[in-house]
């Protein structure tokens, strides 16, 4: 699970020197105690797994209500696995991700989520295994329409500059293995195979290592779960027995939920409300959002849905803070 260090001052220094004040205080660093509720919708909705819990932080930040002792959570610096020292401190999930197989002990298939993904109701292996072992991708049922030649339109006018990375990573599919349908992400856990993912990081090693040195979010930037699946189905696949499926559209149109919450306060609470009925399996709150009463939203949100502290807490109090 990867997760920021939030409103931490001595990251948030960083942040500054690094970017500027208008690093500071933005949704990709707020925290809201997302975390805390993640893992109490996994330990509710997940019960069935023991394995590890690899938090991945920026200098191994961990929550004060965090219980590091316990024998399941590792915290993991994030900056020990970027084999290149000079990309370090980075703020940026798409240079992290890549390196994520780098991480010691991680085993061979694993669950990638951001902790502002949640689990809205149980969840079994086979959401995320097929029945002979291998990954299940979750696809928006949205067609990727955009190539190199769109993403650099977005970088000359510096525009949509995540949409330009897909249009980047899609480049890179259409280059090596031709034209075909592909789709876009869907907000929901990534299955990946450590394996897997280290090929297609030395197949676009160029690629990959230009997005590791990026700081901030690039237009230009490879989008890891995206390159991996893709790479999974047009090579892994073949090369290397790898064994994927795609998750139907009906069960993702009906399982997945995704919501932007912005400043306008009121259809956003109403949405939420309407998100919180419907339990899909897999809930993702990315806020886009200034006003603290808007996260004052979706902190009650995620207090309503999930009340109940996990074994993974110290205390039910002391959230949004953090020790390194």
């Amino acid at each position: 699970m990867i997760c920021d260090a939030g409103s931490v001052p001595e990251y948030q220094a960083i942040r500054r020197q690094w970017g500027g004040d208008g690093a500071v205080g933005t949704s990709r660093d707020r925290e809201n105690d997302e975390l805390r509720h993640s893992l109490r919708s996994y330990a509710k909705h997940m019960s069935w797994h023991r394995g590890p819990i690899i938090l991945v932080t920026p200098l191994g930040m961990a929550p004060t209500w965090l219980n590091t002792s316990h024998p399941r959570v590792r915290v993991v610096a994030q900056e020990t696995l970027f084999p290149v020292e000079e990309d370090n401190p980075t703020f940026n999930s798409n240079a992290l991700e890549q390196h994520l197989w780098r991480i010691p002990g991680l085993t061979d298939l694993f669950v990638h989520m951001n902790d502002d993904y949640f689990f809205g109701k149980d969840v079994q292996p086979w959401h995320f295994f097929t029945k002979e072992g291998g990954m299940r991708f979750f696809f928006e049922n949205n067609v990727i329409h955009g190539s190199a030649k769109e993403a650099q339109q977005f970088f000359k006018n510096k525009q949509r500059i995540w949409l330009s990375s897909v249009y980047t990573t899609n480049a890179l599919f259409e280059r090596d293995f031709g034209h075909a349908k592909r789709f876009f992400l869907k907000h929901a856990p990534f299955v990946y195979k450590r394996e897997s993912l280290r090929r297609a990081q030395e197949k676009w090693a160029e690629d990959f290592a230009a997005t590791s040195g990026h700081k901030f979010r690039h237009w230009f930037d490879v989008i890891t779960p995206l390159a991996h699946h893709y790479y999974v189905a047009h090579e892994g696949s073949v090369c290397c027995g790898d064994r994927y499926e795609f998750a139907s559209k009906a069960e993702m149109d009906h399982e997945t939920g995704f919501f932007i919450l912005s400043d306008d306060t009121r259809p956003d609470q109403a949405e939420l409300g309407r998100l919180a009925d419907k339990h899909p399996r897999f809930i993702t709150v990315n806020d886009n959002f200034n006003r603290k009463s808007v996260g004052e939203i979706v902190r009650d949100f995620t207090d309503k849905m999930f009340p109940i502290p996990s074994e993974f807490e110290l205390q039910p109090e002391g959230a949004g803070q953090a020790r390194q």
